[in-house]
C-alpha cells in the first residue's frame, strides 16, 4: 500500500497543477484515483517522485478523456497538447517514466473504473495557455513567484516556508541599513534640536528623517512578526511625534497583546481612553475582549460598527480587497494621511495593520462574527452574504491552518533550509559563468532584489502590509533629500 505521508504529497501537486491550469474535473478524478489506489495491498506509490506518480494520473485522466486526440488534427499549432509535450513542458518528468507508472495505475484500478472527465472543445488550447510560461529552466528564474513556477513539485507549505525565510533573511538586512541610516541621521541633528523639537520631530526636515528611519525599523520587525523588537521603536516614535503622523499607536496596542503584557496595555487604553478614533476603538474592543471584559468589549465594538461598519467585512472575508487599491496608496506607515472616516479606505488601512490579531484565534472570529451580524439586524442592514457562510468558512481556515501546523511545524526549519540549499544550488548553476565572482548566498539576494537595493517582499496572504513593505525605499529618499538639501 502507499504511505499517508505520500499519499497527501501526490494529492497536494495534483490540487496544485489544477490550479494552475488543469479543469477542476481533473482535480476531482485525480483525488478519486488517488483514494482508490491507497487501498490497494498490492500496490504502492512510494517509489520513486511524487510528481511523476501526480503526473501519471492526470496523464491517465488525459487520455481516457480523449484530449491527446483533440490536439492530433492540430499537430502543428504549438497550443496543441501531445502526451511527450505534457511530460516535458507541463508535468516536468520523462516521458517514458510518466507513461510507465500510467500503465501501473490503470493496472491496479478495478477493470470497470473510467477515469473519465468530460472535457470542453477548447480545453487542450486552454491548458495550454495557462501552463505557457518563461521558466523553461533554472536561468530563466527571477523572482520568488518563478521558483514556485519551477520547483512546484516541493510541498506547497514549503514553498510558502521557503519564501517566508527568504524574506526574513532580507528584513534582517534591510534593519541593519536602516540602524546604520538611523545613527547617521542622528548625528546630523544637533543635540539642542533634538532636545527643543522633542514631541514635534515632524517639524523639522532632519528629525523627521531620524523619526521615518525609527518607524521604518519598528515596521520591519512588526512584519516579521517580531512584535518585541518592534514594539520600543512605536513606543519612541510616538514619544517623538506627538501627533502620531506614523500610527505608531496602532501597533503598540496589539504588540503589547501579542507578547502578553496586559498592564501595560490596560495603563496605555487608559492613556487614551479618549481617543475614539476607528482603529483604536477597534483595539480597544479586542483588548477587553481577550481580557474576558465582556461589558466593555461589546461597548467598545459597537461603537467601532458605528464609527466604520466596513472593517468586519474585510477581517470575516465577507468583502475582498477587489476595489481600486490605489485609492488606498498614499500611507504613511500603514495610515492614510488623508482618508475619509467611515469609508472603505480607512478599513482595508485597519484590516492591513490589524487583522492579524483578529485572525489569531477562532473564537475570536466568531465573536466578531456574531456580534457584526447581531448589529446588521439592529439596525436593519442588509448583506448578501449569509452568518453560516461566513462561519463555516473561518472553522475551514483554523481546521486547514492546524492540520499544516500539526504536520510541518517540529520539522519546517530544516526543510526550509534543506530545499533552499537545493534551490541555490540549481540557480547559481545555471547562471555560475556571468556570476562567478560573488557567493551564492549573495546571488541569490542578488536574483530576489530585482534590481532594487531598497525593495523587500512582502507577502500579502501572511498578513505583510505591502503598503507598509514599501515605506523601507521611503526612508533612503528622505535621506537622500537632507543631503541634497544641505548642497
Amino acid at each position: 500500500m502507499t504511505s499517508k505521508i505520500r499519499v497527501e504529497e501526490i494529492v497536494d501537486l495534483i490540487d496544485f497543477l489544477c490550479i494552475c491550469g488543469f479543469p477542476e474535473e481533473f482535480e476531482i478524478m485525480g483525488r478519486l484515483i488517488v483514494d482508490k489506489l491507497s487501498y490497494v495491498s498490492d500496490f504502492s506509490m512510494d517509489n520513486g517522485k511524487a510528481k511523476e506518480w501526480s503526473g501519471a494520473i492526470l496523464y491517465l485522466i488525459a487520455k481516457e478523456s480523449g484530449l491527446f486526440k483533440m490536439s492530433e488534427v492540430r499537430k502543428n499549432d504549438e497550443m496543441c497538447i501531445s502526451e511527450e509535450k505534457m511530460a516535458k513542458l507541463i508535468i516536468r518528468v520523462k516521458y517514458d517514466i510518466m507513461k510507465y507508472n500510467a500503465d501501473k495505475i490503470r493496472k491496479a484500478l478495478p477493470k470497470n473504473f473510467k477515469c473519465y472527465v468530460k472535457l470542453k472543445n477548447n480545453a487542450a488550447y486552454e491548458i495550454m495557455s495557462n501552463f505557457s510560461t518563461n521558466v523553461k529552466s533554472a536561468k530563466d528564474i527571477t523572482n520568488i513567484d518563478d521558483i514556485c513556477e519551477y520547483f512546484y513539485d516541493f510541498p506547497l507549505q514549503v514553498l510558502e516556508a521557503i519564501e517566508d525565510y527568504i524574506n526574513q533573511q532580507f528584513r534582517k538586512v534591510t534593519i541593519q541599513n536602516r540602524k546604520y541610516l538611523l545613527e547617521e541621521a542622528r548625528n546630523k541633528i544637533p543635540d539642542d534640536v533634538f532636545e527643543n523639537l522633542h514631541g514635534r520631530f515632524l517639524d523639522n526636515n532632519e528629525t523627521m528623517t531620524y523619526l521615518r528611519l525609527k518607524f521604518d525599523i519598528g515596521i520591519l520587525n512588526y512584519v516579521g512578526y517580531n512584535f518585541k523588537d518592534a514594539l520600543q521603536p512605536f513606543k519612541e516614535v510616538l514619544e517623538l511625534d506627538k501627533k502620531d503622523m506614523f500610527g505608531a499607536r496602532h501597533r503598540i496596542l496589539p504588540c503589547l497583546i501579542k507578547l502578553n503584557r496586559l498592564e501595560e496595555a490596560k495603563q496605555f487604553v487608559s492613556e487614551f481612553k479618549n481617543d475614539e478614533s476607528t482603529f483604536m476603538l477597534y483595539n480597544k474592543a479586542l483588548y477587553y475582549h481577550i481580557c474576558n471584559d465582556e461589558v466593555n468589549a461589546n461597548l467598545y465594538i459597537q461603537k467601532a460598527f458605528e464609527k466604520n461598519n466596513i472593517v468586519p467585512k474585510y477581517i470575516l472575508g465577507i468583502e475582498d480587497k477587489s476595489f481600486e487599491e490605489e485609492n488606498v496608496t498614499d500611507f504613511m506607515g500603514g495610515v492614510k494621511s488623508i482618508y475619509p472616516e467611515g469609508s472603505k479606505e480607512e478599513a482595508l488601512v485597519y484590516k492591513n495593520v490589524i487583522d492579524l490579531f483578529w485572525r489569531d484565534t477562532q473564537e475570536r472570529r466568531l465573536w466578531l462574527l456574531d456580534e457584526y451580524f447581531s448589529y446588521l439586524e439592529r439596525s436593519n442592514i442588509e448583506i448578501e452574504v449569509k452568518r453560516d457562510y461566513i462561519e463555516n468558512n473561518i472553522v475551514k481556515y483554523f481546521e486547514g491552518y492546524q492540520k499544516i501546523k500539526d504536520k510541518n511545524l517540529d520539522e519546517e526549519e530544516i526543510q526550509v533550509k534543506k530545499y533552499l540549499d537545493i534551490i541555490i544550488k540549481e540557480i547559481f548553476e545555471a547562471y555560475k559563468e556571468e556570476y562567478n565572482h560573488i557567493d551564492e548566498y549573495d546571488f541569490i539576494k542578488k536574483i530576489f532584489d530585482n534590481n532594487n537595493e531598497n525593495e523587500i517582499y512582502v507577502d500579502e496572504d501572511l498578513i505583510l502590509n505591502q503598503n507598509d513593505a514599501e515605506i523601507t525605499s521611503f526612508s533612503q529618499d528622505i535621506f537622500n533629500s537632507s543631503d541634497d538639501d544641505e548642497d
